[in-house]
């Protein structure tokens, strides 16, 4: 049964999280431009890196934190109401929204810096970042399946970006 809600006296990303369901999307708009704001500039970093290659051994963790980056991904993109209860209040849709939009500034300038000077203080900060924006977007909209397939991916990729790169 779709709501409709009416309230005034709202203004900005308020009145979105007011509005109330429109159409039952299974697509969140949201997640998918965080995800694409994600990935440019792993993207752009690769194809300029194209030719080198990471060598170590990889193993059963390397596997699980492709699966679970992926996954990750994909839950944040595709919203199914079975996985997520949403946003709980407009509290929590603010906390989701300006965090988001903070977070996902804070790793693009971080790009822009590292792409200059390559410091190693802002690589591990730069690592950090996306997991930070998956957990947030799970918490806030109470997304259990995707916090726990965030949770996995953030012990994962610290693990091998911290400890078996050094």
């Amino acid at each position: 049964m779709d709501q409709v809600t009416i309230i005034g006296g709202a203004d900005g990303p308020t009145s979105v999280f007011l509005a109330g369901k429109t159409g039952g999307s299974w697509i969140s708009v949201w997640g998918l431009i965080i995800v694409l704001l994600l990935l440019l500039p792993n993207l752009l970093f690769v194809v300029k890196k194209q030719g080198t290659s990471e060598h170590y051994e990889k193993g059963i963790v390397d596997h699980l934190q492709k699966i679970t980056r992926i996954t990750t991904m994909l839950l944040m993109i595709f919203q199914f109401d079975v996985f997520s209860n949403g946003f709980h209040s407009v509290l929590a849709f603010l906390i989701y929204f300006y965090g988001n939009v903070i977070l996902v500034v804070l790793y693009w300038i971080l790009w822009i810096v590292y792409k200059k000077n390559q410091a190693d203080s802002v690589r591990k900060v730069l690592i950090e970042i996306p997991c930070v924006i998956y957990i947030l977007s799970a918490l806030t909209l109470q997304h259990w399946v995707l916090l726990a397939s965030a949770i996995i991916f953030t012990v994962c990729h610290s693990y091998i970006k911290f400890v078996k790169r050094k």
